[in-house]
Order: C-alpha cells, then structure tokens, then sequence
C-alpha cells in the first residue's frame, strides 16, 4: 500500500491532520503517522489505524492510478452528466449593480416565438438524452419576463418532461401570485437572492427605489411559507463590514430557518484564484454563519469531491440567449462563442467543443484540489470572462483545517 497523492496535511504543534481531497476524508494523526504517510513508512503505522486509513481512500494499492482514475471519471462525467438550461428570460433588470459582469449589454427579452422553440429544443433534447431536466432561470432579471418562462414550462408538462426550475433573481418583483405559480407550474425548488447590504445601503447599491429592500424580504417570507428554498450570495466588496451586518439582519427576520442559506463570496475578478487576504475575510464572516446557528461549523467546510467540472463543460449544459442562441457560457455570450441556436443546434461545432473536449491543463492534472475543483472555471481558464478559475478556498486550507480540527469529535 502506498499513501494516496490526495492527501493533503495540517501540522501546527500540538495539531496535525489530514483531508483527503478525493474521498473528502478528514483524521486527526499523530505526528508518527504524518511522518509514516508523508514518507515511506505506512508499513510501520498501526495495524487498526492502517485498516482505517485503506477504507478511507487515504492508503490506496500500489499499482493505482489515482490521477488517470479522477481525470477519467471527470471527462467521462461530461457525457453522462443530466440536462441543464441557463434560460435568460431577458436580458434587461430593474436594478442597476455597479459589479454585474453584463453591464452595457443590449436589453431584449424572449418573445413567445422564441420561447416555444426555446421549448421544443429542451424536448429534443430530452428524447435524446432522456435524463431529468433543470431550467435555471436567468437574466438580467428573469422575473420581468414572466409569459417566456410560463409558455416552456406549460409545453414541457404538456409533453410530459420531467423538470425542476430554479430562479437566479435579484427578488424585487416576488409576490404571492407570482411565488404560488413558480411553486406550482413552474415546478420552482430554489431561488437565489443577492444580498449585498441592508436598508437604504442595499437600495443605493442597486439602484433601485425606497421601500424595495422591505419588499424583498418579505418576498424572502414568502418564499420560505412555500417552501421554496431560498440561497442568499453575500458580495464581500473588500472592505467593511456589510456582509456581517447582512447575516444578522438576515437572522433577525427568520432565525435560522432551514430552508435559508446563506454563502459569501469574493467579488469576481480577472484573477486565477480570490487573494489569500479575501479569503481570510470570508472566513471570518462565515463565523457569523457558525456562531448565529445557520450553519454547522464541523460540517460546512466539508468539501465533497465534484463529478463535473461546470454545467458549461457537460454535454448536457446549456444557456440560452433571449434570442434563442446557445452559448456554453452566460460570461461569455458573444458572437464568437455562439454554438448555435435552439432551431441549429451543432454539438459538434468547434465553439462547442471548445468546452465540451477541452482537455484539462497539465497544472490542474497536477494539482491536489483537482477531485473538490474539476479543473475549475473553463472561461477562467480561457480568460474570456472575469471570474475565478480555482477552487475558492485553496490559498486558505491550512486555517479551514485548523478550524475543522476544533470541532472533530
């Protein structure tokens, strides 16, 4: 038996520790069995200890392949992978954000022409795939273009697709009504939210008219009555202390319900990976998270081993313009990159193939968050889109591993 190359250790006196990245096992060592698995003496460890560490993947057979093994399972996932849809209703919003990546893109909506090929292509594609299919529902604001998202989902269910939405909303426009239909014929099981600031500070941010931070959150109310989760992305700008003051006001107004979550992140930028020092700050934010009950400390930094790179790169991901062209990625929606369109579909084409093919870099072959990252953003990679290529958390394990410890029963 040999130490697996995923293991990634944790040594500060008295501490140390390993996180398997492929199986996502997590051990407390003693400093004997960090120098037996970082060395070449797994033969000397404990009979009981070396039993444990085989089932958890952290000693695997001589001969194995692990990294031919998680390159192979991670291309092959992109042909096996269900069938997802990035719809953009329109691509016009009622809020005006200072960092969304689509600033200065032409406002156009999906006319009830383009919405039932729009359909049609998903039911093709269906019979040929015959896998469960998600529609993400995007924009600009999706929710400004209601008729577009009502027709596909009626012709689906009329067609007798099996389907489940998801909303990528700002929630300015939730009410009742609309909450009842995504809940009911639109088959709706989340809804993300952006909560950068509270109050006035949020509306001056997003540019948008007083009183609408109070109707958001009772649009957030209503959501979780549903049943409808609800994901709130916290923007960390950098600098003060808004994300914090979100979190509270958040658990103010519902606790710590279940069907809330909240995650931060970094402001995207044209960079591989968020600074050390960003993430630091995350960190210390996300305690908030911990110390208000939302989420379990010992099991949030979990970090499960991904199958898929990004829906962008599966053979089954799609987004869809409101014009009806296909595009990989909803960063990159330019003439060069279009792929087609929902009535000329080419899955072969060359901009197609461009993610769907795309061979993973020798660095992310090589790297040890590979299993937890997939190779990571492929417009990143291709830097055609300001967004982070590498896993998020990478330039701060050691101090995720150092809070994980404190909490290892």
């Amino acid at each position: 038996m040999k130490a697996s190359c995923y293991n990634f250790f944790y040594s500060e006196e008295p501490d140390c520790a390993l996180w398997n990245t492929k199986t996502g096992a997590f051990f407390r060592i003693s400093s004997h069995e960090y120098d037996c698995l970082r060395g070449d003496g797994v033969e000397s460890l404990d009979e009981r200890r070396r039993m444990q560490f085989v089932g958890a993947g952290v000693l695997v057979p001589d001969g194995m392949d692990e990294i031919g093994d998680i390159v192979n399972m991670l291309l092959d996932a992109r042909e096996s992978s269900p069938l997802y849809f990035r719809i953009l209703t329109t691509t016009d919003c009622n809020a005006s954000c200072a960092y969304c990546y689509e600033k200065g893109m032409a406002a156009s909506a999906m006319d009830a022409g383009c919405a039932q090929r729009t359909a049609d292509f998903i039911i093709r594609r269906y019979r040929e795939r015959e896998s469960h299919v998600t529609l993400e529902w995007f924009g600009g604001e999706p929710l400004m273009n209601i008729p577009a998202i009502s027709l596909i989902c009626d012709k689906l269910s009329a067609a007798g697709v099996p389907f489940h939405s998801k909303i990528i909303s700002n929630g300015l426009l939730m009410n009742s009504y609309l909450i009842d239909t995504a809940a009911h014929e639109w088959r709706t099981e989340s809804v993300q939210l952006t909560i950068d600031a509270v109050g006035e500070e949020y509306e001056q941010l997003k540019g948008v008219p007083r009183g609408s931070f109070q109707g958001l959150i009772s649009g957030i109310n209503d959501l979780l009555q549903s049943g409808i989760r609800v994901r709130v992305r916290i923007n960390d700008t950098g600098s003060g202390d808004a994300p914090k003051k979100v979190i509270k006001y958040l658990y103010r107004h519902f606790g710590n319900n279940r069907r809330l979550r909240i995650y931060l992140c970094p402001l995207y930028r044209n960079e591989k990976m968020p600074s050390r020092e960003s993430m630091r700050r995350i960190l210390r934010f996300e305690q908030e998270l911990f110390r208000l009950g939302y989420e379990d400390e010992g099991l949030y930094y979990i970090f499960r081993p991904r199958r898929l790179r990004c829906f962008a790169c599966s053979t089954g991901g799609h987004t869809i313009a409101p014009d009806g062209r296909i595009f990989n990625c909803s960063h990159v929606m330019d003439a060069k990159h279009c792929a087609g369109t929902v009535s000329c579909f080419d899955k072969c084409s060359p901009q197609r193939l461009s993610y769907t093919k795309a061979p993973l870099s020798d660095e992310c072959i090589a790297c040890i968050f590979l299993p937890v990252c997939g190779g990571g953003c492929r417009s990143g990679e291709l830097g055609t889109a300001d967004v982070f290529q590498c896993f998020q958390y990478c330039s701060v394990i050691p101090e995720i591993m150092k809070l994980r410890l404190k909490n290892l029963k």
